[in-house]
């Protein structure tokens, strides 16, 4: 199976974050600001301190005013158990 973020997308996030240091470029999906994302220098300590359950979710939701989203469309999916991880592998069967 193929990844599903390939590199145009990253290659958009990369050069719009270029235009936008002081800002942080999420990916979008489901109506939600998420990762990948690049975030700006001055959010390194915050984000050495974030709890692994959660990730950058609370940052990004806190920060939704300084957020540049780029939408990610199919190229994500929440994969947590071996049944979504079989369903996202039939779907990208089907659209390949």
């Amino acid at each position: 199976m193929e990844p599903l973020i390939d590199f145009k997308y990253l290659d958009k996030l990369i050069s719009t974050f270029s235009e936008h240091t002081d800002r942080i470029i999420a990916s979008t999906y489901r109506n939600r600001a998420g990762v990948p994302a690049l975030f700006p220098k001055k959010y390194v300590n915050t984000l050495l301190k974030l709890d692994e359950d959660f990730g950058a979710k609370h940052l990004l939701e806190q920060e939704q005013d300084t957020i540049i989203t780029i939408p990610a469309e199919n190229r994500i999916s929440d994969v947590d158990t071996e049944e979504d991880y079989e369903q996202l592998k039939n779907r990208h069967e089907f659209e390949n």
